[in-house]
């Protein structure tokens, strides 16, 4: 079974590897990793067609419990910004839309936006999967391909 596992490096020394998810459940597909200042990180992953995150405060030594988040599917897109605030961006579990959670500065846990972020349904051969930037006050812009090859779709918040 493929597990998730994190180190963080402070000061030229790197942790101990910690495992973020759980011996039990699924294997995990696909996973993606950011930080801000001050050491604060977040990662994220699939596993079983959920998407789970986990975050480390800035100054901890050790992640919080992994959160689940959505149904998801694909590879996600995480994206912190200076501040602490963080963007997973990702396909739904079916594949057909492209939906983000928010992970706000002040916070442990992400929280799914309302909405999508493609107005039609997305497909499978166009999808690919999301893009994600976040800037240091905390505005995200998120891209992603569909339609016609070539076509690239770019949403801001």
């Amino acid at each position: 079974m493929r597990r998730r596992c994190a180190a963080t490096e402070r000061l030229g020394s790197w942790s101990a590897p910690a495992a973020l998810d759980l011996a039990s459940g699924p294997a995990v597909t696909a996973s993606a990793v950011a930080a801000g200042d001050g050491g604060r990180v977040a990662v994220v992953w699939v596993a079983g067609g959920m998407l789970y995150g986990a975050v480390q405060s800035a100054g901890a030594t050790v992640f919080a419990p992994p959160q689940a988040i959505a149904a998801a599917s694909g590879t996600p897109a995480l994206a912190m910004g200076t501040s602490g605030t963080a963007y997973v961006a990702y396909l739904d579990g079916a594949g057909a839309s492209i939906d983000v959670a928010r992970l706000d500065r002040s916070m442990a846990s992400f929280a799914v936006l309302a909405g999508t972020m493609n107005a039609a349904p997305l497909t499978t051969a166009a999808a690919g999967g999301p893009a994600i930037a976040a800037a240091a006050d905390g505005t995200a812009i998120v891209a992603w391909a569909s339609g016609a090859p070539g076509h690239l779709n770019t949403s801001m918040g």
